[in-house]
């Protein structure tokens, strides 16, 4: 069973747009309109709980909320509004179109994310979400349990922080500091053969540095910052046994 929504509100170019998604998926592009375009997909186990799904978006001139509440008990049920348990509720799947240079705040469980085009900044917090991020030039900053990132194309700072994600970065040009947190999850990142950056580390076991550049692999492990190629931006990684595998294209 399925319903779906689709709603169009405008807003300044430099405001912020919020979405929280519990289940589902969401896409999330630009144009360059001060409008966020909403359309959003419910697919649900029977037609009772498609009925019970409503759209919510809160609009004012600086920022846009969009939220799927179900009527009689909220998104998911009382437990899932306190954060415990899963949501019991049906999957939303959203399509998103917002002015390129507005900020994104996201928030999701159990959900799948694209962003792409983003200039302004983007802030993504999440459990058990896989997250991929292309052509993103503003700061981006991203907090998850387990979900991943896959990103491509970036050109302002990155901030990833995980328990047990992986991180796979590439990017063209390194023209933004990278700060990655993890407990077990690895870090992927592909850069310029030419790249120079301030390299620093900190691994308490069983971890790694593999990197294809010229620089010390394991034994820079918690050593200070590291110049490569004459220094320049920061790379930063940080985890209790995860990896970080550096590699030059």
């Amino acid at each position: 069973m399925s319903r779906t929504f689709t709603k169009t509100v405008d807003i300044e170019t430099t405001g912020t747009v919020t979405l929280n998604v519990v289940k589902g998926s969401a896409r999330v592009t630009t144009w360059d309109r001060p409008a966020v375009e909403v359309r959003a997909q419910v697919d649900g186990k029977n037609a009772a709980q498609i009925k019970k799904a409503q759209l919510q978006v809160e609009e004012a001139s600086r920022e846009v909320t969009i939220r799927m509440q179900e009527t009689g008990g909220g998104e998911g049920g009382l437990l899932a509004l306190l954060g415990l348990g899963e949501s019991d509720g049906p999957d939303t799947h959203y399509r998103i179109r917002m002015p390129v240079t507005a900020d994104l705040s996201l928030t999701t469980e159990s959900a799948s994310v694209e962003v792409r085009g983003v200039a302004g900044d983007g802030t993504i917090e999440g459990a058990s979400s896989p997250i991929h991020l292309r052509n993103v030039t503003g700061d981006a900053t991203i907090a998850t349990f387990s979900g991943s990132l896959d990103a491509d194309s970036l050109r302002g700072d990155l901030i990833f922080a995980t328990f047990s994600g992986d991180a796979t970065v590439r990017r063209q040009a390194l023209d933004g500091d990278h700060q990655l947190a993890t407990f077990s999850g690895n870090a992927d990142i592909t850069l310029p053969a030419d790249a120079a950056f301030d390299l620093q580390t900190d691994i308490t076991w069983g971890g790694s540095v593999t990197s294809d550049f010229a620089a010390p692999d394991s034994s820079a492990q918690g050593e200070g910052p590291l110049p490569i190629g004459g220094g320049g931006p920061t790379l930063a990684f940080e985890s209790f046994s995860g990896s970080l595998t550096l590699r030059a294209e």
